[in-house]
């Protein structure tokens, strides 16, 4: 039954960007301000609903009786849709003001608005088969007695709204007449998640993304060179002599052992003086950093390294003469590209008897085909790889 007078009230609200929201408001100052021109994120379902075909397949298979009421059942068909729909038992009705008593919420025992119904064309079984399942029934005041549709009153799911024909309502001479007396409803509401609770989660997971490839991009390996100089770095011990030659007699040398310590763990270690790469000892510390040593020439008198000896003649026949300075090093290191150190483990103690061999034994030595290499391999690696074992060696080593 169409509501001519109705239908002029909202084209007439809309000229004023006002919107009635139940029939029965039909001035101004009955409507408010909303124009209907756009869906919020929070009115937009973000989970799927089940279908059911019927009222007689909802109340077999969807609903189950407790102490608290009708509720959902939770496990249906291996899904559980607790969490997606709710099932609104004879809930009353509350008339709104300004409509008239042609237009009534549905509340729940607390007495809050209860809104978001589910339609039968919510979840269509087909393109012309609706899910009866999901109907909203209205009855009379002894939760009984149906009122049908044909009665004039027509049921606005999104909003919650019961309207009445004006000529059938609550409180109506032809409504007392039928004895209906306080209608109630019964029908499912959506309670699942909607388009912001998954606009939030998006968000939200763009966020930790992002925090992670921060997080792995500062906690990834980075070169760090650091570059210093003798004078940069601490004496151990006083200067000690060193023979330059293993024979008897031969000429001793004054050196003095140097230390420095770098931030991080140092692979290379290059002298700028003459550009080459030095080997030298390095201690790589519990704490991640790295203690380099370094024994070099020294002159006593000035307490300064000495760089190269020069003579007094161009033949170098004449007297040899000591030449100080400094010498230029970079440690080039592991480090974390957010500039902190790399952690180290601790000690595995191979010599402890329940000491799992990184590779167990026996091993078999064998011949690696690319490189004609005789390499130790576990028996167990034969079969299948690129080595083959060594026939003219066959010796087993067990390491237990």
């Amino acid at each position: 039954m169409k509501n001519i007078v109705y239908s002029k009230a909202i084209v007439n609200g809309h000229t004023y960007s006002r919107q009635p929201v139940a029939a029965g408001q039909l001035f101004l100052d009955q409507m408010t301000a909303r124009s209907g021109h756009y869906i919020n994120q929070h009115e937009i379902r973000g989970e799927k609903i089940p279908q059911i075909f019927s009222l007689e397949e909802r109340d077999s298979k969807y609903l189950t009786t407790n102490a608290y009421g009708v509720k959902v059942v939770g496990n249906i068909l291996g899904s559980n849709y607790t969490g997606v729909i709710q099932f609104v038992d004879k809930a009353s009705l509350q008339e709104i003001p300004n409509t008239n008593g042609e237009s009534y919420a549905v509340i729940d025992k607390n007495g809050a608005h209860l809104s978001g119904f589910i339609d039968p064309s919510d979840a269509p079984i087909t393109n012309t088969a609706m899910s009866d399942g999901y109907t909203i029934q209205l009855f009379a005041e002894d939760k009984t007695t149906p009122i049908p549709i044909n009665y004039g009153w027509t049921f606005n799911c999104f909003n919650g709204i019961v309207h009445f024909a004006p000529e059938f309502k609550p409180g109506s001479v032809n409504w007392v007449n039928k004895g209906f007396g306080d209608p109630v409803l019964e029908g499912f509401i959506y309670i699942g998640k909607t388009t912001t609770n998954n606009f939030t989660k998006v968000t939200n997971d763009i966020a930790t993304t992002q925090t992670n490839l921060e997080d792995a991009i500062a906690n990834s390996i980075a070169i760090q060179p650091y570059r210093f100089s003798t004078d940069q770095m601490d004496k151990i011990d006083s200067p000690y002599p060193k023979e330059l030659t293993g024979l008897p007699g031969g000429k001793y040398e004054y050196y003095q052992r140097l230390s420095f310590l770098v931030p991080g763990y140092c692979f290379e270690l290059t002298a700028l003086d003459r550009d080459e790469t030095v080997i030298t000892e390095m201690r790589h510390l519990a704490s991640g950093d790295t203690q380099i040593f370094m024994d070099l020439p020294w002159n006593l008198e000035y307490d300064k390294p000495i760089i190269q000896w020069e003579y007094d003649s161009g033949d170098r026949s004449g007297v040899k003469y000591p030449v100080l300075g400094k010498y230029s090093f970079i440690a080039t290191t592991f480090v974390k590209n957010n500039g902190n150190k790399i952690a180290v483990k601790e000690i595995i103690n191979c010599d402890v008897e329940n000491f799992d061999k990184i590779i167990a034994g026996p091993y078999t030595y064998v011949t690696d085909m690319e490189t004609g290499w005789r390499v130790p391999q576990p028996d167990t690696y034969l079969a299948g790889g690129p080595l083959q074992s060594d026939s003219s060696v066959n010796v087993n080593i067990n390491l237990e």
